[in-house]
């Protein structure tokens, strides 16, 4: 198992050479105050100007020795933190594509997205500072108290106590506050999810005028995420004035002993301003500090997370073995199969027990919730059953190869899922090596005849989620991209719902003429539908109640009855 930390050990080279360029920043920066005070002492009271020059240049050439190695730093940091950040996103999205349903669902779609993004975002920033401010930060303040005492040993000790006390403020004022940041961590996420839901569901909250209602909860939620913040901004408040007043109460103390020291012959002026600027350094850097915990602090929170990720395997392990058909092998055949979504107490799944041959056309209908979809998603296998079996042309599912075998299908939700591009990016899905006759010829079949009337035809413009097209439109153009592929299996699920009654009965009509070595699984709630299929499933409840062809279970099956007739009665009327 992989952490996300070992994505950066590619660049460690990157890292220690950005790290180096940081150090020889903070040792030019060292010794500028040393120089200083050179020309205090020498320089100014002597009024030699080509030594105060000569060392001017010197600290301004520090200074662009010292920019050109920040510059140099920040290149390697951007370019490893990028780098980084792009392996990890990449092998996360790698890694949520192999895990099944089950886990998918376990940590939720909006739960993923958020990982994605703001977490990894997090985990980049953070390797970015790390380069150009853990070396350096510390370096100062250690280099400036040994220079202090390089200076006078008294005025070092001053350096040392002040350092200390200002390490204790930091301890204790970010320690609390640290823990405090991932709970605030925790409200940022969950608003994030409410964001989410709520703009993406925004039609369901204006339909039943629920604005008010949403707006409210989310002003709650807001609030709470408002009240944690601030309660740590008024806590880290204390933290700059603490500081500051510690700095200056050194800078006193310094002042005092160096003026005694002056007057004995045993300090210099230069030495005074010098131990000035190391003290204004340790400032600063011990600042730099106490954001560098804040931030580790919000990295640690996010490593967490995308480590848990990256801990789950899936319980779909797919296996090599080739799938040969033998003759009068049924392709499919549940036996006595049972099956319980993860998390829940009930099976949604109960005894079913079925089978079909390649070619055949099978339809099943039932009620909302009768597990019509779920059978479905046990033939992809995105879950595995709880207990019975199903076999694959007389082998057991969970032995094949999950790549052979749902090369094989091919699937048309009743959930329409287009991506944005164009009509030919969306429909190459099914078949990336696909020619333009062959991409007309599945629209043709799938009655998709509206964009032929396009002026830029394939390569017309598919919004986020199709939203330029109508719920009829989107689910001929699926069926095209499923049909492209020329599968063994073709399962339809509801797809045609959008369709009116003539053109559902076209496409079934086209997907029977021109793709007769396909097999057909049909889901409908429209009785009509099915009518004609060699087997019809009948689903209630999570069990079978039915199975045969329209004419028998006419006679036999009372769930079908009672489907049939309510849907003719209405057609009639």
């Amino acid at each position: 198992m992989k952490n996300s930390l070992s994505y950066l050990k590619k660049y460690t080279k990157e890292c220690i050479f950005g790290s180096f360029f940081k150090l020889l920043e903070a040792i030019f920066e060292l010794m500028i105050p040393f120089i200083m005070g050179d020309i205090i002492d020498i320089g100014i009271p002597s009024y030699d100007m080509h030594y105060v020059l000569v060392k001017g240049a010197i600290m301004i050439g520090l200074g662009l020795l010292g920019f050109g190695c920040s510059l140099t730093c920040q290149y390697f940091a951007s370019r490893v933190a990028n780098a980084y950040g792009r392996d990890l996103r990449k092998a996360m999205f790698h890694h949520i594509h192999k895990l099944s349903n089950a886990e998918v669902n376990q940590i939720g779609i909006e739960n993923l997205v958020t990982i994605m993004t703001t977490d990894i975002d997090q985990m980049q920033n953070t390797v970015n500072r790390f380069i150009r401010l853990v070396v350096r930060a510390p370096f100062i303040i250690i280099g400036s108290i040994i220079c202090a005492f390089i200076i006078h040993v008294k005025l070092g000790l001053v350096f040392l106590v002040t350092t200390v006390v200002l390490a204790i403020i930091i301890f204790f004022i970010m320690r609390p506050a640290s823990k405090r940041y991932q709970k605030v961590q925790a409200k940022l996420d969950h608003l994030s999810l409410l964001n989410s839901e709520n703009i993406s569901g925004t039609r369901v909250v204006r339909a039943f005028l629920k604005e008010e209602q949403a707006y409210d909860h989310y002003q709650k939620e807001t609030d709470e995420y408002r009240k944690e913040s601030m309660g740590i901004i008024r806590f880290t408040s204390l933290l700059n004035p603490l500081t500051y007043a510690v700095i200056q109460l050194g800078i006193v103390a310094l002042l005092y002993l160096s003026g005694l020291e002056v007057q004995v012959g045993n300090l210099t002026q230069g030495n005074v301003i010098s131990v000035i600027n190391y003290m204004n350094q340790i400032l600063l850097a011990l600042l730099v500090v106490s954001n560098l915990v804040i931030l580790f602090t919000k990295a640690a929170s996010s490593k967490v997370r995308l480590d848990r990720i990256f801990a789950l395997t899936s319980s779909i392990i797919s296996e090599n073995e080739k799938v040969e058909a033998k003759e009068n092998t049924p392709f499919y055949q549940f036996i006595d199969v049972n099956f319980r979504y993860p998390g829940s107490e009930n099976d949604a799944l109960e005894h079913i027990t079925f089978s079909f041959q390649h070619g055949e056309s099978i339809g099943m209908i039932g009620g909302t919730g009768s597990g019509k979809s779920t059978i479905l998603y046990l033939m992809e296998r995105f879950y595995d059953v709880r207990s019975g079996q199903l076999l694959v042309d007389g082998k057991p599912i969970q032995s094949l190869s999950l790549e052979d075998l749902r090369k094989e299908i091919a699937v048309v939700d009743q959930k329409v899922a287009l991506f944005k591009g164009t009509i030919r990016s969306n429909l190459l899905m099914s078949k990336s090596d696909a020619t333009d006759e062959e991409m007309l010829e599945a629209l043709r079949l799938a009655e998709a005849y509206f964009v032929f009337d396009y002026k830029d035809g394939l390569d017309h413009e598919v919004v986020e989620g199709g939203k330029n097209f109508s719920g009829g439109q989107k689910q001929r153009i699926t069926i095209a991209r499923a049909l492209l592929r020329k599968p063994k299996l073709l399962i339809l699920d509801d797809a045609t719902s959008a369709l009116d009654y003539l053109t559902d009965k076209k496409v079934r009509e086209n997907i029977h003429h021109h793709l007769k070595d396909t097999t057909l699984f049909f889901i409908s709630q429209r009785a009509t539908s099915i009518s004609k299929m060699d087997q019809i499933i009948v689903m209630d409840n999570g069990e079978m109640v039915g199975n045969g062809t329209h004419e028998a279970l006419l006679k036999s099956c009372e769930v079908y009855q009672e489907i049939y007739e309510s849907q003719t009665k209405k057609e009639v009327r």
